[in-house]
């Protein structure tokens, strides 16, 4: 039996979708959904979109904002109208949980759902008419969902936008692909790390369903030169290398860790902001050389802050020249009105 408050929130839904007019809505959404990687996700898809010659609106998640359109209906609806009002082609839509909980997935007209992996928030999408689907290779695409508007992506072998290879550099990422089985595809992204190669895949597999010119996806890639939250690195001067990552979903951590561990010239040192538990700290003590945690239970052999700012305190100040320090979690992923993380100003304090 669904709860009063639930069956407030789809009349809510309802209701804006009514006010607002879906068929008014000319703008095509495409909705990125998974466990991590969504707002870089987003990011590539619309820069690839737009070098394709087309005009493209992002809607990324504010999590810390108390009022946003993934917690209004309404807001949503009236920005879906706006953008076709300035004649966009596309809103590419980050999906997260709170958009899901607002019961607005059902009023929407989704052509082409994203999804960076399995998820709770996939399944609100199993009752509602897509027209394109790029998904994992191994995910069941959605009913309806006809086989030229499907891609698949990822590692396997029968994957339409197949990594082959993949090179990681300090500084940027280079993939080799194989687009159906027979196209190869080698390109280059700013972003660091393995879980960026996948991202990078599944932005293209996007754009290739679209029906953006394969030509145009170096261009498109290498308009993302950052993400922020997204493996990036502080302006320190410090003689040693600082990043930060927002760190995402729990299971991504030892591929995160993983790319850090192949970059790092040196030492890696971790300072990690989010809530593990005893044996997931000790399975990630492993991946480094040291490891700062807030955490409410932290084995013997990890050191332990009481917030994110001692911990990345302790981090820097027992780094050496061409350590890595990595901050992981999302209060490290906070920046200014300049668009600089916060905890920044905070190290180049302590290295005055």
């Amino acid at each position: 039996m669904k709860s009063g408050s639930e069956k407030a929130a789809r009349l809510r839904s309802k209701i804006a979708s009514l006010r607002y007019g879906r068929g008014s809505q000319s703008a095509k959404i495409i909705a990125v959904t998974g466990a991590h990687g969504k707002s870089t996700v987003v990011k590539l898809i619309a820069e690839l979109l737009r070098e394709g010659g087309l005009k493209v609106v992002e809607m990324v998640a504010a999590s810390d904002a108390d009022h946003s359109f993934e917690t209004d209906p309404f807001l949503l609806h009236r920005r879906l109208v706006d953008a076709s009002r300035q004649n966009y082609d596309y809103v590419v839509l980050e999906v997260h949980a709170a958009l899901v909980k607002s019961h607005a997935i059902p009023t929407l007209a989704i052509d082409t759902l994203v999804a960076t992996g399995d998820s709770p928030e996939l399944t609100a999408f199993s009752a509602v008419p897509v027209r394109r689907a790029v998904l994992p290779c191994g995910l069941q695409p959605p009913a309806g969902v006809e086989h030229h508007n499907l891609m698949t992506y990822g590692t396997h072998e029968d994957a339409d936008m197949k990594i082959v290879a993949k090179q990681l550099y300090r500084k940027g990422t280079e993939v080799s692909l194989v687009i159906d089985q027979h196209t190869e595809l080698d390109v280059a992204s700013y972003l660091v790390g393995e879980a960026n190669a996948l991202n990078v895949a599944t932005a293209l597999a996007t754009a290739y369903v679209i029906g953006v010119d394969i030509a145009k996806f170096a261009e498109g890639l290498a308009r993302v030169e950052r993400v922020m939250g997204n493996y990036d690195y502080l302006a320190t001067g410090a003689p040693y290398a600082i990043a930060i990552d927002r760190g995402g979903a729990v299971d991504a951590l030892p591929a995160l860790l993983e790319s850090a561990r192949q970059l790092a010239k040196r030492r890696l040192i971790v300072a990690l902001d989010m809530p593990l538990g005893h044996d997931e700290l000790k399975q990630l003590y492993k991946q480094v050389d040291r490891l700062i945690a807030v955490a409410d239970t932290t084995p013997v052999e990890i050191d332990k802050a009481t917030d994110h700012e001692e911990a990345a305190f302790v981090a820097v100040r027992g780094a050496k020249r061409d350590d890595l320090v990595l901050l992981v979690g999302p209060r490290y992923a906070r920046y200014n009105d300049q668009g600089r993380p916060d905890i920044e100003s905070t190290i180049g304090v302590w290295h005055e």
